[in-house]
């Protein structure tokens, strides 16, 4: 309950001993949801809309930015205050001035604004917020409401107690539904509304906790979710400025944090984890040239690219296939390279996992510390110590491509034909490969591999699954897929979004396959 009506009954009384006669020295605002009034009193008034939420505070000093502020309702500058009064049953309430001006506060959820009248003029002559523009044909008297708060109406209307009470709010209604008021007769109903209203004319304030949020409520609540008690209005709204925007903002942004850093630590200790099944299959495994070997040591026996033949290594029969365009000599010239290649990725995925490891001691420390951080600024400093660059779910949307790792290697799928552009002017270096499907519209891709040896045959392969899985031709048994460095590949000027022209290339015929499949993963 952001001060609805129900608290704003007792505050405007408080606000009236502090503010009658009081001067308006200034109004001005540095932040588009933040309006400041500067008053000769004890305390000033500062208002933050954050739809649906809307905060009040009354500090006692108030500062003013150098820069990106602006005045706002000049006309009641040096104008003293009259009156003080909340709207009946509406979430609103104004200042009236000497001079005849209001101000109205419109607490109304996610069209919550501040408005000012002249006093000759029954609709607003300056709005706060401007984008709504209904507000500038809004007149005082429309908020004004008359209840029928009487049994014979509360009958009439079945019970319905959001429609006999509209400004009742969604902790009221809750504590009702707790009380089993839904299935309740209406004698019983009537009996709880009547509780109800008792404990909300009663000027007690409590601030509670849910979740990350805090609430201003004249209920009563556990003690797990009850953060602190008042008996004073303007005290309970200034402390639930401090627990709905600084404090919120503060475990709201620590939160994500250790979430990111939890994420990091599993997506390391995954990859440490293949990582070394993968150098564990490749230390046990046969090196490529024994099945060389064979393929060239049973030539005659190979028939559309097939033979049933007799492996002297393992010393059994076994069906050797070989892939498909290539002939049985190829294919073992191939495997024999695959020898000369086979100590290079064993050494690149020790390093692979070295590294990992030292990142996730790193981050498993940073985890730890964070957990002692106690308010924002300790929480701003340790984010710039620490060199952390938080990722909210609005920034990582806002990369043109997919990240994939096969292997070690960063593997980007563009995300659409102008991310594919921005992929490659902006993230790509001229010695990365570059893929896409042949003759078929589909994404980009690219393998980055700086300060990594350059990706062999199977890297190549999994990159080309992934960019006939993301084109036209993913429907295809095979599909051709072409590749080659990024400083081949060249935007035509005046060209569509993602079209490019490539100067050289090589074809692959390779399966489309899905990110789940590849990596038992979805992106």
């Amino acid at each position: 309950m952001h001060l609805n009506y129900h608290y704003l009954k007792f505050l405007c009384p408080a606000l009236e001993t502090q503010l009658i006669g009081k001067s308006i020295l200034s109004c001005f605002s540095h932040k588009d949801r933040e309006i400041q009034f500067e008053l000769s009193s004890e305390l000033h008034l500062k208002l933050l809309i954050d739809p649906p939420r809307t905060f009040f505070s009354f500090p006692e000093k108030i500062s003013r930015a150098k820069q990106n502020s602006k005045d706002i309702f000049q006309a009641i500058w040096g104008s003293k205050i009259s009156v003080v009064k909340v709207i009946p049953n509406d979430r609103s309430f104004f200042l009236k001035t000497e001079s005849g001006h209001l101000v109205l506060f419109k607490l109304h959820g996610n069209r919550s604004n501040c408005l000012l009248f002249s006093p000759s003029e029954d609709l607003p002559i300056e709005i706060f917020i401007r984008k709504f523009k209904d507000d500038l044909n809004l007149k005082v008297s429309d908020l004004k409401k008359e209840l029928d708060l009487t049994f014979e109406n509360f009958e009439k209307l079945d019970g319905n107690a959001s429609r006999f009470i509209p400004t009742l709010g969604k902790i009221p209604r809750d504590w009702l539904k707790e009380r089993g008021y839904p299935e309740s007769d209406l004698e019983k109903k009537w009996m709880l509304l009547e509780e109800l209203r008792d404990i909300l004319d009663t000027p007690h304030y409590r601030i509670i906790k849910q979740g990350h949020s805090y609430e201003l409520s004249l209920l009563p609540h556990p003690d797990e979710i009850t953060v602190k008690e008042f008996g004073d209005p303007i005290q309970a709204a200034n402390e639930l400025f401090y627990y709905g925007v600084i404090r919120s903002q503060f475990e709201q942004g620590k939160a994500r944090l250790v979430k990111e850093q939890n994420d990091q630590i599993k997506r390391t200790r995954s990859f440490i984890e293949k990582a070394k099944a993968n150098l564990e299959t490749l230390k046990s495994s046969p090196p490529p040239s024994q099945l060389a070997d064979v393929i060239m040591a049973n030539l005659h026996q190979f028939k559309n690219g097939e033979a049933r033949i007799y492996d002297f290594y393992t010393q059994e029969e076994r069906t050797i296939s070989i892939p498909a365009n290539q002939t049985p000599q190829a294919y073992a010239e191939k495997l024999y390279k695959k020898k000369k290649t086979r100590k290079l990725e064993w050494e690149q995925l020790e390093k692979n996992i070295k590294h990992k490891q030292k990142s996730l001691e790193a981050s498993e420390i940073i985890l730890e510390e964070l957990q002692t951080v106690k308010d924002y600024r300790t929480l701003k400093k340790f984010i710039k110590s620490k060199d952390i660059n938080p990722k909210g779910k609005r920034d990582v949307e806002m990369l043109p491509f997919k990240e994939f790792t096969y292997k070690g290697y960063p593997i980007w799928v563009g995300k659409s034909a102008k991310a594919n552009d921005e992929m490659l002017r902006k993230y790509s270096k001229k010695n990365d490969y570059w893929l896409h499907a042949r003759n078929v519209a589909g994404s980009h891709v690219v393998i980055k591999w700086q300060g990594m040896a350059e990706p062999k045959d199977d890297i190549l392969e999994t990159a080309g699954s992934l960019a006939a899985h993301y084109s036209k031709a993913k429907s295809q048994p095979l599909a051709p897929v072409i590749f080659t460095q990024v400083k081949f590949v060249r935007k035509v000027k005046g060209s569509p979004a993602g079209s490019v022209a490539v100067d050289k290339e090589t074809v692959i015929m390779v399966e489309p396959k899905s990110p789940e499949v590849l990596f038992g993963k979805s992106n």
